[in-house]
């Protein structure tokens, strides 16, 4: 199976790059078959409504600028 991932480099992310996850998610199925799942990474974080409509979704994972470093120091990568 395939992840599909968006990433916002903005202020706090808003709802609408879920919409477009969404839409990586269809396209990835239809080229790779199953997704495993959708990953939104936001440097600065989420606006509630957001986190709330992420929440309602099934294999939506939201990760901000602390998760991808704690990710990169497991790995050895350099932290941003």
């Amino acid at each position: 199976g395939a992840i599909a991932g968006e990433a916002y480099f903005g202020e706090k992310c808003p709802p609408e790059k879920l919409e477009q996850l969404e839409r990586s998610i269809a396209i990835a199925e239809k080229r790779e078959g199953k997704v495993l799942a959708g990953v939104l990474v936001s440097y600065f974080g989420f606006e509630k409504r957001t986190l709330k409509d992420a929440k309602q979704r099934e294999g939506i994972f939201l990760l901000t600028e602390r998760e991808v470093n704690k990710i990169a120091a497991r790995f050895g990568y350099r932290q941003l």
